[in-house]
């Protein structure tokens, strides 16, 4: 079997060198993705959205920081880094380019068959988690959106 780790270097070679033709030679047939960009897309949906990545921030690339293999279940964790150059389209409308360089944590858990990534989900981020968690790397409080008492003015 091969291992999860040649497996998402063998993806990520042919997203970060755009030969998109080339994907079904790493996800089956049948594969799913999941991202913070849609629930379950298929191939041809999911190529959308890197597409729109790849326009926007043509030098975009994934690195590898960290895989867990379990079998046919594995975990990825790495960084993806781009430059954005270009407009980018999205759910929301085009973003203009900003000239500033994007860099996006991400982990995903995948499943394999016959050699290939059956489905792929990258969990998206717990709203309600993210502004208590990014407080906490910044080593200060959670910003609330209620206000701390104050004192009247005597």
């Amino acid at each position: 079997m091969t291992d999860a780790r040649t497996l998402a270097e063998r993806l990520f070679e042919v997203i970060d060198s755009h030969r998109w033709a080339d994907v079904t030679t790493v996800l089956h047939l049948d594969a799913e993705m999941s991202s913070p960009f849609g629930d379950r897309l298929s191939i041809a949906a999911w190529l959308d959205v890197n597409r729109s990545f790849a326009a926007a921030c043509p030098d975009g690339s994934h690195t590898i920081t960290d895989v867990v293999d379990a079998g046919v279940r594995f975990a990825i964790e790495g960084i993806w880094t781009g430059t954005h150059t270009d407009p980018m389209a999205g759910p929301a409308g085009v973003v203009p380019p900003t000239g500033r360089s994007v860099v996006l944590p991400f982990c995903g858990i995948a499943t394999r068959r016959d050699e290939r990534i059956l489905r792929d989900r990258l969990p998206r981020p717990a709203d309600d988690a993210r502004p208590a968690r990014n407080a906490a790397r910044a080593g200060s409080r959670p910003v609330t959106s209620t206000p701390p008492p104050t004192r009247s003015s005597r």
